[in-house]
């Protein structure tokens, strides 16, 4: 039903059901992002975005092997979603390294819980 992470934060970022729509037809993840940013966002936006956020990057690599396959060859490196338009929230400058990264920690909450399910799932056989 999504085409992309952004499709699916953005729709549920959107407060009227109008909106929505629009984010869904919209061609590319950018222009989800740009016709996203620029509606009203529901209430609770702030309370609810990291858990859409994760919602929608477990979809990603949980219906992608190849994505899953690089995800989990990071090993248990940093991810960090550097940046230089100066995102502190879901990211890192990557000139001032100042940030909070919140992509990145959410990513490898992802890789983790991938490797979890795996690890079970060997033990099981």
């Amino acid at each position: 039903m999504f085409n992309s992470v952004e499709h699916y934060f953005f729709y549920n970022r959107a407060k009227h059901n109008k909106d929505r729509i629009r984010i869904l037809k919209s061609d590319t993840p950018n222009m989800a992002k740009f016709i996203g940013r620029a509606v009203e966002e529901v209430d609770n936006w702030n309370a609810i975005k990291l858990e859409v956020m994760l919602t929608a990057l477990r979809a990603k690599f949980g219906q992608n092997e190849d994505l899953k396959k690089l995800l989990l060859e990071t090993g248990d490196d940093l991810i960090e979603e550097g940046n230089t338009w100066n995102d502190l929230y879901w990211g890192v400058d990557y000139y001032t390294r100042k940030g909070e990264n919140h992509l990145g920690k959410l990513i490898m909450r992802v890789r983790s819980e991938i490797k979890t399910v795996k690890e079970n799932k060997l033990k099981y056989i």
